[in-house]
């Protein structure tokens, strides 16, 4: 994992740094059966596991489960934005306020800080996953 990743969307930085692992793990199995099935993609030879990609449709499909929002708020906590002019922040702690300014900002932020905080976990399992239960599709570049 990254020790952080930025994206920058209209004067906007989103920094995100990485979550407790063991926190992120817990919300993870909380929300397991919104993963159930989901394809796995191991990264091209060569690649960092941070550039992998995991099933944001299957996410994206489950935003009213509470196990959900669990991961919702591992991705608003661990990120700071910096928006041009003015001191940076912790967005957990405007959520609300910088989100009803920046409404279209949302879905880019949480799909980038759910690959950046959990895809490590998904295609290091993957292969593992795909020999002992056969569901998990570990595709391979």
């Amino acid at each position: 994992m990254e020790a952080e990743k930025r994206i920058e969307l209209d004067g906007c930085t989103y920094i995100m740094r990485p979550a407790n692992a063991i926190a992120s793990w817990n919300a993870l199995k909380a929300a397991g059966a919104v993963f159930k099935g989901m394809e796995l993609e191991q990264p091209a030879k060569g690649q960092d596991l941070g550039k992998s990609k995991i099933d944001i449709g299957a996410i994206l499909g489950n935003l009213g489960d509470p196990a959900i929002a669990k991961i919702e708020r591992i991705v608003f906590d661990h990120t700071n934005v910096q928006v041009a002019g003015e001191n940076p922040f912790r967005l957990a702690d405007r959520l609300e306020t910088h989100f009803n300014d920046r409404r279209g900002d949302l879905i880019p932020v949480l799909v980038a800080g759910i690959q950046y905080q959990y895809a490590d976990f998904f295609t290091s399992a993957a292969p593992t996953l795909a020999k002992l239960f056969g569901k998990a599709k570990a595709l391979t570049a």
